[in-house]
């Protein structure tokens, strides 16, 4: 990391002494930084919490499986929805910047990105020299204006774009053949940590998702929407070059199928495994990979959309939740309650409110003021990621305690992204752990491409502004306590638990380490650090 990242090098200590040295995440949003942890010894359950000792061997196919793909297969970075387009984009795309299995940022493709002025307006970005892209161009400033262009293209914003708002095509100007200089329209104070993320990776100019060209550690041969992607290494790559001949990541049709697969050895890991799955796993002679803490589950409310448009109708939903019982029955024990606040690993997470418990008499008091006495609802949800069906049929359950009527429809995730997401007015959801401010802006602002519950508050959307232009650390933190008050209060999120999921492996994968950013592609991404007995 550059001595001149201010944004990136300040908070590193604190963040580590916040998350505990932990390793986080379910094997999530980028390829990890750094070589890998130590090895670590399998329990006689066959667990694991690594694999990364001994010297790689070259060589194989590497095989990856998940649940969740369809005809909606995606290819394209700017466009990616389940976890088989995170797992495809992380092989073939590489970022600016990336977030480490200690959850610190450090750059990757940059070699610095540094604020201009005390105003968050202006910041300078360097491209590391010599990158090359999979068809032999060597990246530069132009290729940089036009990654970041494509995704704040007002005709088809890609979902990284509102984690971009204030940057303008006319606010990039080239400085060199390697840097670019941007001027916000509104001040980022953690541009440094969003520009050229996992949405918003380095592409060339001219990119067609049709023919994916990127400059990760590996390059696309061919590809089958909800069937499967062959990759092949990229002999130039920038980094820690791919270990095995071939990678291969294939969709399945449901987790059964999948826990088949891995045990028939049809596939070599299963990302994103079912706690319930895991006794079969073992039993059947497959390891499992367990991440400490990968996500924060949640249930999203429209808070712009009857009845939840109505504070006391929201707080009686908290109320209706038993976070252990779900915990219990959702993660099979594999997780921790949660207290309606996401990113915990933030070093601004707000951890002095009280943890809030089950109380169905008040809820049910609650539900008789706002006129909402024996509601019903209809819960629409998907099995793409494990534990977003199971969690709508577990509160389901609870609510009964509460007097409500609560159905749950499972949905086939390509017809759930097309016509049912961010559209229902109650919906179970997932968020990585990321910077506060980060998820705000994704999940919790006006035109964030996960925003299940379109917040309007204007105190809350107030404080989200000044937090943005704040770059001071102490100031800013102080902006983010009181959004987050504001989220326990009256937001529109039911927060219930964080989880320590699970990925599946055979025993001849090597290199594997717990991942940082939820439950959307195994070791990171970093497929190129693995290897094959």
């Amino acid at each position: 990391m550059g001595d001149g990242v201010r944004g990136l090098t300040r908070r590193d200590a604190m963040r580590g002494a916040a998350a505990g040295a932990a390793v986080v995440g379910a094997g999530g949003l980028l390829a990890a930084c750094g070589s890998g942890g130590s090895s670590s010894g399998t329990t006689a359950s066959g667990e694991t919490t690594a694999t990364a000792g001994g010297t790689p061997r070259s060589g194989g196919t590497l095989r990856v499986g998940g649940t969740g793909g369809g005809a909606r297969d995606s290819l394209d970075p700017n466009r990616q929805q389940t976890a088989l387009d995170f797992a495809r984009c992380f092989a073939l795309y590489d970022p600016l910047v990336e977030l480490t299995e200690q959850f610190t940022y450090e750059l990757a493709l940059a070699e610095e990105i540094t604020p201009d002025d005390g105003s968050a307006k202006v910041w300078t970005v360097r491209l590391k020299d010599g990158i090359e892209f999979h068809d032999g161009k060597t990246a530069d400033a132009e290729d940089l204006i036009f990654s970041i262009g494509r995704v704040i293209d007002p005709r088809a914003p890609g979902a990284g774009a509102n984690a971009l708002r204030g940057v303008t095509l006319n606010g990039m100007r080239k400085l060199d053949a390697r840097t670019v200089r941007f001027t916000l329209e509104q001040p980022i104070s953690i541009f440094d940590k969003r520009v050229g993320g996992y949405l918003s990776p380095l592409l060339p100019v001219g990119y067609d998702p049709a023919r994916p060209v990127g400059a990760g550690p590996f390059k696309l041969q061919s590809f089958k929407a909800g069937d499967r992607s062959v990759m092949v290494p990229h002999p130039n790559y920038w980094g820690e070059r791919a270990h095995v001949d071939q990678l291969d990541i294939i969709g399945i049709a449901d987790a059964s199928a999948a826990v088949n697969s891995l045990l028939s050895g049809q596939i070599d890991i299963l990302q994103g495994l079912p706690p319930a799955q895991a006794e079969v796993v073992t039993s059947g002679g497959g390891k499992l990979l367990e991440t400490n803490d990968s996500a924060c589950f949640m249930f999203g409310m429209r808070m712009d959309m009857a009845p939840f448009d109505d504070v006391r109708v929201r707080q009686a939903m908290r109320l209706i939740a038993d976070r252990d019982q779900m915990v219990e029955q959702v993660m099979a024990g594999r997780g921790d309650a949660a207290n309606d606040l996401f990113a915990r690993y933030d070093p601004d997470y707000l951890s002095d409110v009280p943890q809030r418990e089950q109380d169905l008499e008040q809820a049910r008091a609650l539900l008789k003021q706002a006129g909402q006495d024996g509601m019903r609802l209809e819960i629409s949800t998907t099995g793409a990621y494990p534990g977003l069906l199971e969690s709508a049929q577990v509160f389901a359950e609870q609510a009964k305690g509460a007097g409500l009527d609560v159905k749950v429809r499972s949905i086939d995730p390509d017809t759930f992204y097309a016509r049912y997401y961010r559209r229902t007015p109650f919906s179970p959801d997932l968020v990585s752990p990321q910077l506060y401010l980060t998820v705000a802006t994704s999940y919790n602002t006006p035109g964030g491409p996960y925003d299940t519950v379109y917040n309007r508050d204007p105190e809350y959307l107030a404080l989200y502004r000044d937090a943005l232009a704040e770059l001071d650390e102490a100031k800013r933190g102080e902006l983010i306590e009181a959004m987050q008050r504001i989220d326990h209060e009256r937001g529109g999120y039911v927060c219930w638990g964080f989880s320590k999921s699970l990925d599946a492996y055979r025993d001849d994968v090597n290199g594997l380490v717990p991942g940082t950013k939820a439950a959307f592609s195994v070791n990171n991404g970093a497929f190129n650090r693995l290897w094959l007995s």
